[in-house]
């Protein structure tokens, strides 16, 4: 075990009040005021602070809340009594380089928890990360590593699991047991096994199948469908019931249409699908395992994809609403008493999306997530039928009070005709022309930005820029033919797409021409330097944070990966199309750079190597230019947080003032970073560099 405690009360009886007394305290926090001044350093770090509270569940009875609480750098788990209102810190992590992923009530009692932490090699950067699982009673008695003896239940001489946390389902029935994912060291594929949460024991129930790399199972907790990638090919398996084989009912490679698993029908023989219809837009169908056949069409949007999450009423057995994002994530109700329950929930809480993230039971008690791109979020605990709404607290208590700025849904051309949607911020109480400007493209790049609580958009705007974010061809949920527009692209048309976005920011009148940068991580920082390296009379300066600097860099290295092979269409080939990648590679046009620039990285980032940015910052010196640089000692990708303090020496001078710690999304800067990155934004026009 590495790096998991659990909270002594005997022990630490002095300290408990004091930690009680924190959490409470910072249930509310004071609010910003609108007028401060705008300072980079200042703002950055009331921007970006990592999370305070990360997640919140309910137990069974309604009777507690667990918490996920970060503070001073160190995250742990508190326990709130809600009769009484008196918080019990249970867990903490000790070591700032782990992370608690998540938690989830089992029973009233006992919680289970995952933890992401490092893998302690002994080799340089960057370290692999491993997930372990665990369990623990609300009082903080019964800690236990579950996975501690599961090479003996699985007969094993001996064994370490990588990945321990991957719960196919918490069995709403069975209060004693999960059921979870499980790969055996040595295997490529997992196995699902019925745990036992309070002595770790396993017992199998599903075998592992070449290909099936995620097991679902169905509202009464029987696994009857997997998913997963082999040898260039997408495979969708499933069954009717628990003692009937497994038969596949989609194959598929990344570059055909796609069919993907969405959830059960609380009848045995329906499963929701999505597949592309018109215009390649995904909509959701109903699958019929008797006949092997696609049924009726759920729900389609006529300009978005969907859906990106299903609700349910277990205890009446119905889907009650499609979820899908839109310009923000929306819903299709297909029950009207779900739809009645919630639009009473957004009647109290107009100005924001409001989701239930977790429920009693009996459904009488909800923790409801309420946030938009003008509400930061925060949690409140619901009861509906009580008509009941109680605020909890702030994920941000920084930012509780301070007003943010409208995200608004904007479109422009792009130089073939074909249409960019974006989203464009402004400053509050600007004018809305002849403003600074960034352009920020979105990481990926199959993703996309949405209308939501964004923290780099409304830091940009609170130092008086105007952000524009476009989902450029290749971004995700538009459609395959807005996906596939973006296929080979890198540096191509995708980066006209945000030349174009620059362009009509000005001719509008919203930018004043001398003063557009560009920014972004992962791929927006690719495209940042590409912005510099392909259009330097566009974009004044850049910042890119996790950058690939050099394609044929970023494939050899990703070659080893799972899906990695879809960089081929998605890229391109290091043997065909290897003068391509070159001249659309950043490291290789560093002569073209002549705006200046800020680079940061991560010394563990797993994606795309520290060494794109160290190689990248050599060769500009080798050019006899300047650029301000910091190593961000964590990384990004699936295990995301690696905190610490940016490296000093390597910041401009009097960037930092005091220790900062990183984002726990680990997509992107911490706070030093991001105001060394603003800090070479420009407020004021050149007087002699375009």
């Amino acid at each position: 075990m590495v790096g998991v405690k659990r909270v002594d009360l005997r022990a630490r009886a002095g300290r408990l009040p004091v930690l009680a007394a924190a959490v409470v305290s910072l249930l509310v926090a004071a609010p910003a005021s609108a007028s401060d001044p705008p300072d980079p350093a200042a703002l950055a770090a009331q921007f970006f602070r990592n999370a305070r509270f990360t997640g919140v569940e309910i137990s069974p009875g309604a009777r507690r809340i667990a918490v996920l609480f970060s503070r001073q750098g160190r995250e742990m788990i508190v326990v709130r009594d809600m009769p009484s209102g008196q918080p019990t810190p249970i867990v903490e992590l000790p070591d700032p380089e782990a992370r608690l992923r998540w938690l989830a009530w089992v029973n009233d009692t006992r919680l289970l928890f995952g933890v992401e932490e490092p893998l302690r090699t002994g080799g340089p950067p960057p370290r692999p990360r491993r997930s372990r699982l665990y369990a623990i009673n609300a009082d903080g008695s019964g800690y236990t590593h579950l996975a501690r003896n599961w090479a003996k239940f699985l007969l094993l001489g001996r064994g370490d699991f990588q990945y321990e946390d991957n719960v196919v389902d918490f069995l709403a029935h069975d209060p004693d047991h999960v059921l979870v994912a499980v790969r055996k060291p040595g295997e490529a594929y997992p196995g699902v096994y019925r745990l036992d949460v309070a002595s770790g024991g396993l017992e199998p129930t599903v075998n592992s199948l070449d290909g099936v790399t995620t097991w679902h199972a169905d509202h009464r907790g029987v696994v009857r469908a997997g998913s997963g990638y082999e040898h260039k090919t997408y495979r969708l398996v499933a069954r009717r019931s628990a003692d009937v084989p497994f038969t596949e009912i989609a194959s598929f490679s990344f570059e055909d249409a796609w069919v993907g698993f969405e959830g059960f029908g609380f009848d045995p023989d329906t499963l929701y699908l999505s597949k592309a219809g018109d215009g390649g837009l995904r909509a959701l169908y109903e699958y019929d395992l008797e006949s092997g056949e696609l049924g009726r069409r759920v729900y389609a949007h006529e300009r978005f994809d969907v859906p990106g999450w299903l609700e349910y009423d277990d205890g009446r057995e119905i889907l009650t609403a499609v979820g899908y994002l839109a310009e923000g994530p929306e819903r299709f109700f297909l029950d009207p008493e779900a739809e009645k329950r919630q639009r009473a929930l957004d009647a109290a809480l107009p100005a924001s999306f409001n989701r239930v993230v977790s429920e009693s039971a009996d459904r009488s008690v909800a923790i409801v997530l309420a946030s938009s791109d003008v509400v930061a979020p925060a949690y409140y605990w619901f009861e509906p039928e009580e008509k009941k709404l109680q605020f909890l607290f702030e994920r941000y208590p920084a930012l509780a009070g301070r007003p943010l700025a409208q995200m608004q849904a904007v479109s422009y051309p792009a130089r073939d005709g074909r249409t960019i949607p974006a989203y464009l911020t402004l400053p509050l109480a600007a004018p809305g022309e002849d403003l600074p400007a960034v352009v920020l493209p979105h990481g990926g790049p199959t993703s996309r930005d949405v209308r939501g609580f964004d923290r780099e958009a409304q830091y940009l705007a609170a130092l008086g820029f105007a952000v524009l974010q476009p989902n450029f061809r290749g971004s995700t949920g538009y459609g395959s033919d807005h996906l596939a527009a973006g296929f080979r692209q890198w540096g191509l048309a995708m980066q006209d797409d945000l030349t174009a976005g620059r362009d009509w920011l000005v001719e509008t009148g919203v930018a004043d021409p001398r003063r557009v940068c560009i920014y972004g991580s992962s791929y927006g920082g690719y495209a940042a330097l590409m912005g510099l390296i392909k259009t330097p009379d566009r974009f004044r300066c850049g910042a890119a944070y996790a950058a690939p600097a050099d394609l044929v860099m970023l494939l050899n290295h990703q070659r080893g990966y799972l899906f990695s092979d879809q960089n081929v269409p998605l890229v391109g080939s290091t043997t065909k199309d290897r003068q391509q990648l070159n001249r659309t590679s950043p490291l290789d046009n560093v002569d073209k750079i002549r705006g200046p620039v800020f680079l940061a990285h991560g010394e563990d980032d797993d994606r795309v190597h520290v060494a794109h940015t160290q190689k990248l910052a050599k060769a500009l010196k080798q050019e006899g230019r300047q650029e301000g640089r910091a190593d961000d000692p964590r990384g990004r990708g699936p295990f995301a947080a690696r905190r610490g303090a940016a490296n000093r020496a390597l910041l401009p001078p009097g960037l930092v003032s005091r220790r900062q710690h990183g984002d726990p999304g680990g997509h992107g800067p911490d706070e030093a970073v991001r105001a060394g990155i603003v800090r070479r934004l420009p407020t004021d026009p050149p007087t002699a560099n375009r």
